[in-house]
């Protein structure tokens, strides 16, 4: 955890396949908490991961999909250059979250969500 607060980007790996899709991870929802820029890469054969929107919606990085390549890899270059150059000048990195759209995952939203889940099961 020490590692990633002390990072200036965080990356972030995952997958979006024929058979499985819609990849949220643990990991992801923590790095939204940290509020750091992610760069995100995606493996797999699907274009426009539920991940990829995600990211997109909540203005915290990039994502680079395999399936996306062509239109993704000149993006995550350009994103890469321009936080670096950013670094190297002593200008603090872009990063403009959406604290709305973030604020719907943090952890006491997500157990509320899944209670109101529970709950709802047992009026069944």
């Amino acid at each position: 955890m020490q590692e990633q607060l002390n990072s200036h980007i965080l990356l972030l790996a995952s997958w979006n396949r024929t058979g499985s899709t819609g990849i949220i991870t643990g990991k992801f929802l923590e790095y939204m908490m940290i509020k750091k820029p992610i760069i995100c890469t995606i493996t797999g054969n699907l274009p426009n991961s539920d991940l990829k929107q995600m990211i997109k919606h909540a203005n915290i990085g990039v994502t680079w999909e395999e399936a996306n390549n062509e239109n993704d890899y000149p993006i995550l270059k350009n994103y890469i250059y321009n936080q670096y150059v950013r670094y190297k000048e002593g200008i603090p990195l872009l990063f403009e979250p959406n604290l709305e759209y973030i604020e719907k995952f943090n952890y006491k939203n997500l157990i509320n969500n899944f209670i109101n889940i529970i709950n709802n099961l047992h009026r069944i």
